[in-house]
């Protein structure tokens, strides 16, 4: 997932989590993040003014949950003490640069609270997926492709804490839902296990985030449950 953030001034240092893609005057094409820019000197008479553009990379998974990045920027010359800056604002190190990420920790479970099923009998699953923040979830997806061993599938949703979704349909399905930060939706999944079915009964659900979002956690987006068919 790619998210823009551009910091307009200029620019001393990288903050975590974040990679330089280019700027308006000479430099690497790609920094680390925490690197410092090694921009060249340049001169600007006194009443002028000079933007510098950085295009930089959010790494999605950002591996933490934070609600923004920060960004401090230095100016140092000749006859002049090298000062911290966010012009136009008042510059000083209590004013970064402050971009507000729009990041979710999604994460979902799965089970039919048994380790065995019977084939001809019926089973019940509850899909439960939360959002832990920092911001809301919009149109994330919660999707389940069930196994041909299952017949007659039906679900229901409920959502908690403000959390929206379908409230009904039938097979698989591909739901898109709404869920604020400590919400969820839980839906209630009913079939039949096939007369015929032997091994194991494998199922997964997931839950996926919006395009326009970025994701803390990757880990705990699918969750799949196994059954023994006796």
């Amino acid at each position: 997932m790619r998210k823009f953030v551009a910091w307009h001034r200029s620019l001393r240092q990288l903050p975590a989590a974040l990679l330089l893609l280019g700027a308006a005057i000479p430099s690497p094409a790609a920094l680390a993040s925490g690197e410092t820019v090694p921009l060249a000197a340049v001169s600007v008479p006194p009443g002028a003014t000079m933007t510098i553009t950085f295009e930089v990379d959010v790494d999605s998974p950002l591996n933490f949950c934070a609600t923004a990045v920060s960004n401090q920027g230095s100016i140092s010359g000749t006859n002049f003490l090298s000062f911290l800056t966010d012009d136009p604002d008042v510059g000083g190190a209590s004013n970064p640069t402050v971009t507000l990420l729009d990041a979710v920790d999604l994460a979902i479970t799965k089970t039919d609270g048994s380790a065995t099923e019977v084939p001809g009998t019926s089973v019940t699953y509850t899909i439960q997926a939360t959002n832990a923040g920092p911001a809301a979830a919009l149109n994330a997806a919660v999707a389940d492709v069930f196994p041909p061993t299952l017949t007659g599938v039906t679900w229901t949703c409920v959502g908690a804490g403000g959390g929206t979704c379908t409230a009904a349909g039938s097979g698989s399905f591909s739901d898109l839902v709404n869920i604020p930060v400590g919400g969820s939706v839980t839906y209630t999944v009913n079939a039949t296990v096939a007369p015929n079915a032997t091994g194991t009964l494998v199922n997964t659900a997931t839950v996926t985030k919006s395009i326009a979002q970025l994701e803390c956690n990757f880990a705990n987006n699918s969750a799949t449950d196994s059954d023994t068919l006796t």
